[in-house]
C-alpha cells in the first residue's frame, strides 16, 4: 500500500470518528434538556405530595437529583467540549485551557454521578427485595444514614 493511499485511509477513519463525536456531542446536547426538565417534574412530584414518605421515595428523589445533575452539568460540558475540540469545529478556541478543564470537570462529573445512580440504584434493588420479604426494618433515621454513606 503506497503512502498516499495510507494517509487518505487514515483520513477516511479520522473523518468518521470525528463526524460520530460530532453527532454524539450533538444528540447529548439535545437530549440534556428532557433530562433536566424531566428529572425536575419528577422531584416536583415527590416534594409537593402530602402523603407518607417511605424510603423508596427518598431513594427515587436522589435517583432523580443524580440525573438532574447529569443533565444541567455533565452532558451540556461533554458536548460543549466536544464541539468545541472536535476537528470539523467552525471556530478554534483562543485559550485551550479552558476547554481542557471544560473536558476534566465534564469527565470527573461523569463518572462521579455514574457511579452514584449506579449505587443509588443497588440500594433501591436491595430495598426492594427485603420489602419483598418482609424484612425490611427500615425507618427513616437508617434511610437518611443509608443516603449518607452512598
Amino acid at each position: 500500500m503506497s503512502e498516499n493511499e495510507q494517509n487518505s485511509t487514515s483520513k477516511n477513519l479520522d473523518s468518521a470518528g470525528s463526524e460520530l463525536t460530532f453527532s454524539t456531542a450533538v444528540v447529548i446536547a439535545l437530549l440534556s434538556v428532557p433530562a433536566v426538565a424531566g428529572n425536575a417534574l419528577i422531584l416536583a412530584t415527590i416534594w409537593r405530595r402530602t402523603f407518607l414518605r417511605t424510603s423508596f421515595h427518598s431513594l427515587l428523589s436522589g435517583l432523580a437529583v443524580t440525573d438532574f445533575l447529569t443533565g444541567l452539568i455533565s452532558q451540556p460540558l461533554y458536548a460543549s467540549s466536544h464541539l468545541i475540540n472536535g476537528q470539523n469545529a467552525a471556530v478554534k478556541p483562543d485559550n485551550p485551557e479552558v476547554v481542557n478543564v471544560l473536558g476534566i470537570i465534564a469527565g470527573f462529573s461523569t463518572y462521579l454521578f455514574i457511579n452514584i445512580t449506579l449505587a443509588t440504584m443497588t440500594v433501591m434493588s436491595i430495598e426492594r427485595w427485603l420489602h419483598m420479604s418482609r424484612r425490611s426494618s427500615t425507618t427513616s433515621h437508617r434511610r437518611y444514614y443509608a443516603a449518607m454513606v452512598r
